[in-house]
């Protein structure tokens, strides 16, 4: 078997979805799914299949997957390239299944659970709708403790157990001018935080486990901040707070891990096991947050955990991909022995679901079943997609 084709096509959700479909002679194609953060652009991506990645790929047998991601250029340093093939090798994994007639999760070592779970990233005071829904000057409605709480309420009838939301430093600016001034929490706004959790805990009880997402684009807590903030919050019994500061400096996010009893969580955007192999060694968190589409794919995913276990540090998947991406994490998740949760990012994206073909939901109850058809296990709702096509994309173009 041989590839014979990377093509791609560019789906508008919340984020831009870059969908990447690879073709071979023996007409079996696998999937992959390369969501763009804040500042990457598809055309970026595109450039990178087209001009490296594809010339790479064509005429090779695409059940070489290591092989292929050293041909492709994955680095230790990361970069936009990293993030390119971690889709692409989605898409391999599919491949090999489906030529196989086995499920991925088999391919990776076989599964230690049937069904994940998942655990729902609810934004604010409603699901993450669009990239400027994060903008608290725009949208200050979203961001008081009423609406937190009326979407917790929300995201617990749904079936999840699990929730998560953003208590960025941005937030704190609601309570008024003083509540986050020049880089440092006020005590207004420390209160006007705890406020919001406190909302959040009450509306959803205490057998429904929360946690708390620090992550800004406009920066983050420092260092006495950061502690100052978990500490008002133990009260609240968080599962973790998440990238509480910038998992760039590892001495920094340790400091804040052993003064604090709440568990940390970080790694979101930190790429291949080198990348993460400081913050494991030296334990600067308790949970470890690699997203399979950024880091190095599943088999990199894997490793990661791996690494992780021997310091017996749980492992959650941080994740904003399309059905496509989130399966293949659930394939990945199902190999992992210290496996935590799966974020889920799209509540506010009704039609999240139909991009692929589907008896029943995809989610179900806060899981996911891990399926054992060939493959990934899924299938693209080519019409659903050709609805959200970003425009001026075509369909595999």
């Amino acid at each position: 078997m041989k590839i014979t084709d990377v093509r791609t096509t560019v789906v508008q959700g919340w984020i831009d979805w870059l969908l990447i479909r690879v073709d071979t002679d023996e007409k079996i194609s696998g999937y992959g799914d390369a969501p763009m953060p804040p500042g990457h652009a598809a055309e970026t991506y595109e450039a990178v299949i087209d001009h490296t990645l594809r010339p790479r790929l064509l005429g090779e047998d695409p059940t070489n997957i290591e092989r292929l991601c050293r041909k492709m250029g994955m680095d230790p340093r990361g970069g936009v390239v990293t993030y390119i093939i971690s889709s692409v090798e989605m898409a391999l994994w599919d491949i090999f299944g489906k030529a196989l007639d086995v499920p991925t999760y088999k391919l990776l070592g076989g599964n230690h659970r049937d069904r994940i779970r998942c655990y729902a990233d609810c934004h604010a005071g409603k699901p993450t709708f669009s990239r400027e829904s994060y903008d608290v000057v725009k949208n200050k409605e979203i961001f008081t403790p009423e609406a937190y709480a009326e979407n917790a309420r929300n995201a617990k009838k749904l079936g999840y157990d699990f929730l998560k939301f953003d208590i960025y430093p941005e937030v704190a600016t609601v309570a008024g001018p003083e509540g986050y001034v020049d880089g440092h929490l006020r005590d207004a706004g420390l209160r006007y935080l705890v406020g919001i959790l406190g909302a959040v805990r009450e509306a959803i009880g205490e057998d429904t486990d929360l946690a708390a997402d620090f992550t800004s684009a406009g920066g983050y807590y420092t260092v006495p901040d950061a502690i100052r903030l978990i500490s008002a919050f133990e009260r609240f019994n968080l599962r973790w707070v998440e990238d509480v500061v910038s998992p760039s400096n590892v001495d920094a996010l340790a400091t804040v891990t052993a003064s604090v009893r709440t568990p940390t969580l970080a790694g979101g955007v930190l790429q291949t096991r080198q990348g993460f192999r400081e913050i494991i060694e030296k334990q600067a968190v308790r949970i470890l947050h690699p997203d399979l589409s950024h880091c190095g794919g599943l088999a990199e995913g894997k490793k990661i955990h791996d690494m992780a276990e021997t310091y017996y540090m749980p492992v959650a998947l941080h994740n904003i991909c399309t059905p496509v991406g989130t399966m293949a994490m659930v394939h990945a998740a199902a190999t992992m022995a210290n496996f935590l949760a799966l974020e889920v990012h799209h509540l506010g994206v009704p039609w999240w679901d139909d991009l692929v073909k589907s008896e029943k939901p995809i989610i179900k109850k806060g899981y996911i079943e891990v399926p054992d058809k060939p493959g990934l296990g899924i299938e693209l709702n080519e019409a659903e997609v050709r609805k959200h096509l970003r425009q001026g994309k075509k369909y595999f173009e």
